[in-house]
């Protein structure tokens, strides 16, 4: 891949994904700004509803991804930890 092809997908991608980061830093800010203000229940909702949104989007988007490991041992850690926790 040429330098020229490299940046070309950096600013495909930061033109498709930038405008969606603004609106989410915003949020962001808001959600914490009442968070300190205005410590109550309808603050706990909006950051709730928050995080939810924004794993969400990243799931939908394929920026995160749910899978086992494909090393058995790692696998076996990732049981035997969730039987930890559970």
């Amino acid at each position: 891949m040429s330098a020229g092809t490299w940046w070309d997908q950096i600013g495909a991608y930061k033109n498709a994904i930038f405008p969606m980061q603004i609106i989410i830093m915003i949020i962001a800010v808001v959600v914490t700004h009442f968070s300190f203000t205005k410590p109550d229940t309808k603050t706990s909702n909006m950051t709730k509803a928050y995080l939810s949104f924004t794993l969400a989007w990243d799931i939908l988007a394929n920026k995160t991804q749910f899978r086992l490991p494909d090393v058995q041992w790692q696998r076996a850690k990732c049981f035997s930890y969730q039987e930890f926790l559970l």
